[in-house]
């Protein structure tokens, strides 16, 4: 039954996906309004280190910790406002701000030697950094190393309300499973899950997971 969830889950975000990807068209759900491949290679490893402007710190911790929990490396975190080790080569993720973004609109911009997502919110940080993070599932460690393609993408949600609906009432799933769900909700930039807890709509849950 979990895995029948777990399908029943992501068919919608499979349906508004590109089925055959080809060397040029972007792997990321969901698809991305723009986006231009790249032919350079960023190699992720624990000499790199993610500077943020203040308003994102909690979104740069975010991808520090995804990014251990794909790749099980370790990279340092950094505000803007203090200063690299010159006598240290860093290959940089850089997360900035930009007033022309709204709401959940970010633009992705990777290199050889650094990475910029730039976002306007929290919330289209979030899904900038989740991008990256997507990008980054794609490439197997190698020695020390992730090697990611680079990529060009700006983009913002077509929809203010993208999400998922699950019926505690009729069917008990537990707090582990919508903690689950919460987790892929978020990878896959999702923002509300509606928990159904009772027959009365008085009891019903809805969280946000961005």
């Amino acid at each position: 039954m979990n895995k029948i969830l777990l399908i029943l889950f992501f068919i919608g975000n499979i349906l508004n996906t590109t089925i055959i990807r080809g060397q040029n068209t972007c792997p990321l759900i969901p698809y991305p309004q723009s986006s231009s491949r790249i032919n350079e290679t960023f190699q992720l490893s624990s000499r790199c280190v993610i500077v943020y402007t203040e308003e994102f710190e909690s979104q740069a911790y975010l991808l520090q910790k995804e990014l251990l929990r794909y790749t099980s490396i370790a990279v340092s975190t950094l505000p803007d406002k203090a200063t690299l080790d010159s006598n240290i080569v860093y290959n940089v993720i850089k997360l900035k701000k930009d007033y022309k973004f709204k709401s959940e609109g970010y633009s992705l911009k990777m290199h050889t030697k650094d990475i910029t997502i730039t976002a306007g919110q929290p919330s289209g940080m979030i899904n900038g950094v989740m991008s990256l993070v997507q990008l980054t599932r794609l490439s197997t460690l190698q020695n020390t190393l992730v090697p990611i393609e680079c990529w060009e993408i700006e983009d913002s949600p077509l929809y203010a309300w993208r999400g998922f609906m699950l019926d505690e009432a009729r069917h008990f799933w537990g707090m582990k499973k919508v903690k689950q769900i919460l987790t892929l909700q978020l990878y896959i930039k999702r923002m509300l899950l509606l928990v159904i807890c009772t027959e009365s709509i008085k009891h019903d849950w809805l969280y946000r997971s961005l």
